[in-house]
Parts: structure tokens; C-alpha cells; sequence
């Protein structure tokens, strides 16, 4: 038997066969590693920061119903919450997929459900407002990021306007979408009103909620929902003259001309009134509104410049160049050019689609038959939720709470960034 500490007269050829193969599989991984660089290169990405990490408290989380014989309005509300036994945050929240007849569908989160808030309260109120025809947890992982900081969120679904008023079919039962118009501020004025109620009563969220500091935050008709609610005002005649009539948007307001000016009466008659006014519509404003979020709102033309000159508080505008459901200067360029705010910011996120904010498909996996992988395709999905997670996060304590350090970082800029104000 060969002793294995003696030296082999064929030793150097066999070295030299280990060190060519050693030498060869460490080119295999550089070139692997290259290349997986190489192929994500392309990606945008935006580096973690103070606020696009959670915060310091534990998140908690319950369900609410402002009770209405017609119009009752499911709640979410996540809080800053004591968890002394240092629990787990993890739960599984669920949303009905209405007439469908199918299961309730998960979406996966980091929160304890019921617990108690922490005693260092009150604070600030955040109200979210969800896009036409999806529901109040679209964007999960924003609202337990903002509890985490320091804010109660209350995120309803419009009733009739949410992923549960859709048959099989995915047909509305309910309402028609222009009854929106009118319900869904209208709505934001009973959800605040309804955190009154449990602010003053003996639950868990007993003076837990800061309500002289409310901002209303919204996705898409969301977004048009918290513009209305802090005092954007309708203005059809200029809608008309400015959009349907002009050749220039025409191609991108055809539908939206099509739906609403056949329909002003109805619109009229909802709010209230006996005839559609002349000019500049009566205002949906809720003055308790001190600041207001719209992620890639939609539908803002119906304000005409004089109704958009009418909202003063603070704003924050995000959008994406690849959202081709709303496009950037129809929508939210528009909007930032008018309104009369003193405080106002556009982030404009390169090559983000319309969907940019919504949950990962991760924790919300039977988003990916449905197309999810594609709405943040040209970032990396850390990258997309930490630009989404530090401007809304760093603008609601700016705004709210007086934070001269979140105030500087709503002007950060990166690769794929860019900040009006």
C-alpha cells in the first residue's frame, strides 16, 4: 500500500491537472457571477435609507366597520403596538375576491393582530384610499412600514368601488364607477369621523389617535380620492375645453371624456345638487386633511386648472415614466403645475409602471397568474419598495411631525430618481 505522505513521481502532472481545473472553475464563477451582474445591471434600485426601514415600534393590527345599512365600510388599521414577549411579527391577512365563489385570498405581513398600542401616543392619522375596483391591502407592506414610525393608518375599501364588488366575470354589481366620484371623499369624511368615534371610546384605540395631524394617502382613484378629500375641486367646463376638446390629449382622454361629460347630471344629482354648476364644482374637502399622498392618481383632468388651484396642503405626487394606464403629464404633471400648495413634491420614478407600490408577489402570491412579475420589471423589488417606503414615510413625518431630517431627505435623488419641488 502507497503511504500517502510519499511523494509520487507523477505528483507535477497531476498538480498541474488540479490547479488547470482549479483555475477553470474560478473563471466558470467569475464569469457566472458577471453575468448575473451583467443581467441585473440593467435594473434600477434604490439603496435602504432611515425611512425605508421599519421603524422602531412593533406593528399591530385590527379589523373595524363603520356600520351603514347601505354603504358599510370594511376597515384595516395598523398601529405602533406594545409586544413585551418580543412575538414574532407575522400574520396572514385575507381579502375576499367578492362574487367569485373562490377562497379568501392571503396576503403575507409582518404584524400581531389585537394587541395593545404602546402608551406613548397620540399619533398622526394616515387614511388610505385604494385604486378603482382593488381593495385596502394593496400595499401591505406601506402601511405596517408607516405604524412602524409612529402613525395609525386606517385603510377602508370603498364599498361597491373594492375587488368584492366583482362577479365572476369581474363585472361591478353594485354601482356604476361615476357614483364614485361622490362616494369615495365622502367616504374619507366618514372614516375620520368614525377614528373620532373609537379615538373617544374604550377599545384598543382609545386616545391613541392624533387628530388635529391627518393625512389621506390613495393608488390611482385613491389618489384622485385624497386630492378631492383635501380640496381639489371638480371643474368639468375646463375638463372639456382644456382636454376633450384640445387634439393634443385627445388620444389619452378619450375614455375618460367619454365617460364623465355624458354623465354630469348624475353626478350633479348624487352631490346633492340641482344642477351641474357652471365652472368650479362645491369643494368634497374635509378641512381636517393637513396633507395629502397620491401615488400615480388618476382621473385629475375633471379638476380643470381652477379646481386644482383651490388645494393648498401639503403633497406629495409619485409616478412612474412607464404608466401608460395614466400618463405622467396628463396626470401627475398636471396636477403639480396647478395646485397652489406651498409644500409640494413629484417624484418621478423612471421606467416604474402604473402598479409600482403594490404588494411584493411574494406575500401576495396569487398576484403572479396575473401578471405581478411584471409591474416592477425594470427594478429589483428591494430597490422598488425602499423609493416607495423613504418618500412617503420621510413626507408624512416632515409634514406631520415637524422632522427637519425627513424634511431634507424628500429631495434625495438617485439613479432612476428624479424629485420636483
Amino acid at each position: 500500500m502507497k503511504n500517502i505522505n510519499t511523494p509520487d513521481k507523477h505528483f507535477p502532472k497531476q498538480n498541474g491537472i488540479i490547479v488547470g481545473t482549479l483555475i477553470l472553475i474560478v473563471l466558470v464563477v467569475v464569469v457566472i457571477v458577471v453575468l448575473v451582474n451583467y443581467s441585473g445591471s440593467d435594473k434600477h434600485s434604490f439603496d435602504s435609507t432611515n425611512y425605508s426601514t421599519r421603524g422602531l415600534y412593533p406593528v399591530g393590527t385590527l379589523e373595524l366597520v363603520v356600520e351603514d345599512a347601505d354603504r358599510p365600510l370594511d376597515i384595516t388599521v395598523w398601529y405602533p403596538a406594545q409586544n413585551p414577549d418580543k412575538k414574532r411579527e407575522k400574520i396572514t391577512y385575507y381579502q375576499s375576491p367578492g362574487s367569485t365563489g373562490e377562497k379568501d385570498l392571503p396576503i403575507y405581513g409582518y404584524a400581531l393582530s389585537d394587541v395593545l398600542p404602546v402608551e406613548e401616543g397620540p399619533f398622526p392619522l394616515v387614511v388610505y384610499s385604494h385604486g378603482n375596483e382593488t381593495y385596502r391591502l394593496e400595499s401591505v407592506y406601506l402601511m405596517e412600514y408607516l405604524a412602524s414610525h409612529g402613525f395609525v393608518v386606517f385603510a377602508l375599501n370603498h364599498y361597491g368601488d373594492s375587488l368584492e364588488a366583482l362577479n365572476e366575470e369581474g363585472e361591478r354589481v353594485v354601482e356604476d364607477t361615476i357614483d364614485y366620484i361622490v362616494h369615495r371623499p365622502n367616504d374619507i369624511t366618514r372614516v375620520i369621523d368614525f377614528a373620532t368615534t373609537v379615538n373617544d371610546g374604550t377599545g384598543h384605540l382609545s386616545g391613541v389617535i392624533d387628530l388635529e395631524r391627518i393625512a389621506v394617502t390613495g393608488f390611482s382613484f385613491g389618489g384622485w380620492t385624497a386630492l378631492a378629500a383635501g380640496g381639489a375641486q371638480l371643474n368639468y367646463d375646463e375638463f372639456d375645453e382644456l382636454f376633450c376638446q384640445n387634439p393634443e390629449y385627445n388620444d389619452d382622454v378619450d375614455d375618460a371624456c367619454a365617460e364623465n361629460l355624458p354623465q354630469v347630471d348624475r353626478i350633479a344629482k348624487l352631490a346633492g345638487l340641482d344642477a351641474p354648476p357652471e365652472g368650479t364644482w362645491p369643494s368634497f374637502e374635509d378641512p381636517r386633511v393637513d396633507a395629502v399622498v397620491a401615488l400615480s392618481p388618476g382621473y385629475t383632468a375633471q379638476f380643470g386648472r381652477t379646481g386644482l388651484q383651490s388645494f393648498d396642503v401639503p403633497l406629495l405626487l409619485m409616478v412612474g415614466t412607464n404608466d401608460y394606464f395614466l400618463p405622467l403629464e396628463f396626470h401627475t404633471s398636471f396636477v403639480f403645475e396647478n395646485v397652489a400648495s406651498e409644500k409640494k413634491y413629484h417624484v418621478i420614478i423612471e421606467d416604474a409602471t402604473h402598479w409600482f407600490y403594490a404588494n411584493s408577489c411574494k406575500s401576495a402570491p396569487w398576484t403572479i397568474p396575473i401578471g405581478c412579475p411584471q409591474i416592477r420589471a425594470e427594478w429589483d423589488d428591494d430597490g422598488a419598495f425602499n423609493v416607495t417606503k423613504h418618500y412617503v414615510t420621510a413626507f408624512l413625518l416632515s409634514i406631520l411631525t415637524d422632522d427637519l431630517d425627513a424634511q431634507s431627505a424628500l429631495t434625495l435623488t438617485a439613479p432612476g430618481i428624479t424629485v420636483r419641488y
